[in-house]
C-alpha cells in the first residue's frame, strides 16, 4: 500500500506518526519518505534559504533551469558560496526533518565534459519540472509577503 499525504493539521500529523510508530514495533510496516520535491518542500527551501541559495535559485529559475558560471561571475558573484549555500539549505531541511535525507539538491553544478580532469564549473541546473515548483513557491511567497506588508500600512 502505498499513498501521499498533503496538508492536515500538526494534531493529524502527530496522531498518524503515533499509529505508523505502533505498527512499526510489530514489524509489518516499512515507512520510506518520499524524496521527491513538493510545493510545499518548495516553500519550505525558499523560507530558510540563505540569501546566496536565494540568488542562485533565481538566476536558475529565471533562465528556465541553466544560469551560466560566465554570468555569474559577471554579476560579481562568488560561485563557492552560491552553491554552498544550496547544499548547506539541503542539509539543514533534513536535519531538521523537513524532507528526507536522500532528497536531491534542486541546483546542481554542471562541469565541461570535454575536461573532466579539471572540474571547472560550467553552470548549474535545476530539472524542468524543478523549475516551474520553484518558480511558483517563490511567487507565492512574494504574494504572501506583499500581503503582510500591505497589512501594516
Amino acid at each position: 500500500m502505498d499513498f501521499r499525504i498533503s496538508g492536515g493539521s500538526r494534531e493529524f500529523e502527530l496522531d498518524l506518526l503515533a499509529l505508523i510508530d505502533k505498527h512499526l514495533g510489530a514489524g509489518d510496516l516499512t515507512v520510506e519518505p518520499d524524496p521527491d520535491w513538493t510545493p510545499e518542500r518548495a516553500e519550505t527551501f525558499w523560507r530558510i534559504a540563505t540569501p546566496p541559495a536565494r540568488i542562485l535559485l533565481h538566476a536558475v529559475i529565471e533562465r528556465d533551469g541553466f544560469v551560466s558560471a560566465d554570468t555569474l561571475r559577471d554579476q560579481q558573484r562568488n560561485l563557492k558560496s552560491l552553491s554552498g549555500s544550496i547544499t548547506a539549505t539541503v542539509t539543514r531541511g533534513w536535519r531538521d526533518g523537513v524532507w528526507p535525507k536522500d532528497i536531491k539538491s534542486p541546483v546542481v553544478p554542471e562541469y565541461d565534459p570535454r575536461n573532466p580532469s579539471w572540474a571547472q564549473v560550467q553552470g548549474y541546473r535545476m530539472p524542468a519540472d524543478l523549475v516551474a515548483l520553484f518558480r511558483a513557491a517563490d511567487e507565492k511567497r512574494g504574494e504572501e509577503f506583499k500581503s503582510l506588508m500591505g497589512s501594516r500600512s
